[in-house]
């Protein structure tokens, strides 16, 4: 891990983070407040119990000067073990200087992007099929309806 900077002579390794301080049991009886509860386990990791009794595991982090929030999970379908698999990985991307929400969002993009491509091919389709059988009006009208779809984007 090499020398924390500003300590001479120290390395990760002599200070390590006070990590892993829930367990299992405080997760589950976890009771829902009049306001958000925040249970800390470390490592800018906490659970945290909504009033209508939903749990999300949360990891605060800091990125080019900006407090930032990243989303682990939902309890009980991320447990405890698998959000803190996933807060060290955002730990490792934060030590190499990636954002690990930056991350998420082109994760994010790569699935969305195969479903709009998909919708592109149908549509070229279905008006190379429908297009023989049309007025010039009409495919006019088709075209210019087309290219003011943004949901569509550009066919």
């Amino acid at each position: 891990m090499g020398e924390i900077p500003g300590v001479a002579g120290l390395s990760a390794e002599v200070l390590p983070l006070a990590t892993d301080k829930l367990t299992e049991i405080a997760v589950k009886k976890a009771k829902p407040g009049e306001r958000p509860i925040r249970m800390f386990d470390g490592g800018g990791m906490y659970l945290e119990v909504q009033p209508s009794g939903s749990k999300w595991w949360r990891h605060k982090f800091r990125f080019g000067g900006k407090e930032k929030l990243l989303s682990l999970g939902v309890y009980p379908d991320t447990g405890l073990a698998e959000a803190r698999k996933r807060r060290n990985e955002a730990r490792e991307l934060l030590a190499r200087g990636i954002d690990p929400s930056i991350v998420r969002q082109a994760q994010k993009t790569a699935r969305t992007q195969p479903v709009v491509d998909s919708f592109k091919a149908v549509a070229r389709e279905w008006h190379a099929k429908k297009q023989s059988g049309w007025s010039k009006d009409r495919e006019r009208s088709i075209w210019w309806g087309r290219s003011k779809c943004r949901a569509a984007g550009s066919l």
